[in-house]
């Protein structure tokens, strides 16, 4: 754009307005024969006397001011502004310096959210900027892995480890002390036992399934758990007669198999290997006692009126294991 007047006869000069400036975000400052000026040499929409051609530039001006937030840390202000002139398109701060705490101790730097995890701009670093903004402080303690180990505990193979993350720590809080872990299956076997279950005490009666989750604090070692393995055998014994339809016991003598202490097993016996029914008798003998490697266990009389049984000098008995393997 352009203005101009004419100088008549003896005059020296002539009047010229100059134009409205118009910038969006930015302060008017005025005209100046600077480009690179920062205050103005005549005022817009104002007339002035000039003697001579000339180029003035408009002089324009934007501030910005960056906030800067400890985010539980500490630094060393928070703000910092500049102001953006004329052409340019921005201006430049230096970020404040960012001191770390102890529970996170490594200095990221400035990123604009406060739950950044990396630097968008160094601390103490000059940047250029255009706009108002938000910085936050960004500090870290790295986390670590925690490694669960299978020990077979006697048996051969092998199971692969299992491993769980702490992740790291942010701003002053505090590192992650424990993380959760899948237990593994088992890829031990030893011969004539069977697998129970993983536990951190090699030498424990009862452990945690595969599959189970548990929390770790540290590198852990898990032990396989084994149980021997029970052949149960069904066995013929002898009633020695006496009292079978009287008070509803008698005793049951012979060899009992291949016993294990600690588990309970039922007997159920029969008469010449079937169920024995007697009219008003009692049909079905049953040893609910403990079993142990002991003869002359007492048997127990469920009655039964149904139709008489032949032959009750021998009975059939198969046991039942009912505990846990």
């Amino acid at each position: 754009a352009s203005e101009s007047c004419t100088i008549w006869n003896s005059n020296s000069s002539c009047s010229v307005t100059s134009p409205t400036i118009t910038r969006s975000g930015f302060n008017i400052v005025g005209w100046n024969t600077n480009s690179s000026a920062t205050s103005s040499g005549w005022n817009q929409k104002t007339a002035a006397n000039v003697s001579s051609s000339a180029t003035y530039y408009a002089i324009t001006s934007k501030g910005v001011t960056i906030t800067f937030n400890a985010n539980g840390n500490t630094i060393s202000s928070t703000s910092g502004s500049c102001t953006i002139w004329n052409n340019n398109s921005s201006c430049s701060v230096t970020s404040p310096t960012i001191t770390a705490p102890t529970n996170t101790p490594t200095v990221i730097g400035f990123n604009t959210s406060s739950s950044g995890t990396s630097s968008q701009w160094n601390h103490n670093t000059a940047a250029s900027v255009s706009s108002d903004a938000t910085y936050y402080a960004i500090t870290k303690k790295d986390g670590f892995s925690l490694t669960v180990s299978y020990n077979g505990n006697g048996g051969s193979g092998s199971t692969a480890s299992s491993s769980c993350s702490i992740g790291a720590a942010y701003n002053g809080a505090a590192l992650g002390s424990s993380c959760s872990v899948t237990l593994a299956g088992n890829g031990f076997s030893k011969s004539g036992y069977k697998f129970k279950g993983w536990s951190t005490n090699s030498g424990a009666s009862s452990g945690s399934s595969p599959g189970t989750t548990v929390n770790i604090s540290g590198n852990t070692t898990y032990y396989a758990l084994w149980e021997q393995e029970v052949t149960l055998k069904t066995v013929c014994d002898k009633y020695d007669g006496s009292d079978l339809f009287g008070s509803g016991k008698g005793t049951i003598s012979g060899n009992y198999g291949e016993w294990r202490s600690g588990l309970s097993y039922t007997y159920t016996c029969y008469a010449n290997g079937t169920t024995c029914s007697r009219n008003n008798g009692y049909e079905r003998i049953c040893v609910t006692d403990a079993c142990g490697p002991y003869k002359g266990k007492t048997a127990k009389w469920m009655k039964d009126n149904s139709s008489s049984c032949d032959d009750l000098s021998r009975f059939w008995c198969s046991c039942n294991h009912t505990g846990a393997f």
